[in-house]
């Protein structure tokens, strides 16, 4: 399925201490852990690395593209603890993103969730027991149609 129309979730357990730490140096590197293995994914079996960096960074600088520095550094905190459309409760969020841009809890909804709401990145979603935060990939901001949800 390509990222056109919506993309496919994977998951694998990782158990080798040397794995794992060369994913979060990549994740580093990348921008999050779901860059990093798309990177070494596409290197590894379409052995197509140039192209494939150039894409993913053009793309997320685009989608971050005028937005303050403060909401892009949470949106990739928040991709990085959640990957691409899934949700994470309002709370957990704000409590990561506070902590990753040194953004005061109380102001996350206003400097960060609500210029990445406004370019389609994220969403905040009301539930009957809780208020979730969905993020989506940066091809999200790009589409010419932004929901305002």
């Amino acid at each position: 399925m390509s990222a056109e129309t919506g993309g496919t979730r994977l998951t694998a357990r990782v158990t080798d201490d040397k794995l794992l730490d060369a994913i979060d140096e990549a994740a580093e590197e990348y921008g999050s852990k779901s860059e990093a293995m798309r990177h070494a994914i596409r290197t590894a079996f379409i052995d197509d690395e140039s192209a494939a960096d150039r894409d993913s960074d053009e793309v997320m600088a685009a989608a971050l593209a005028g937005l303050p520095p403060t909401a892009q550094s949470g949106y990739k905190t928040l991709r990085e603890a959640t990957g691409d459309d899934q949700m994470v409760e309002v709370g957990a969020a704000k409590a990561m993103v506070a902590s990753q841009t040194n953004v005061p809890s109380d102001s996350v909804r206003s400097m960060v969730f609500s210029p990445l709401k406004k370019a389609g990145l994220i969403a905040v979603t009301p539930h009957i027991r809780a208020v979730f935060v969905t993020v989506h990939p940066p091809e999200a901001g790009l589409s010419d149609e932004v929901n305002d949800a």
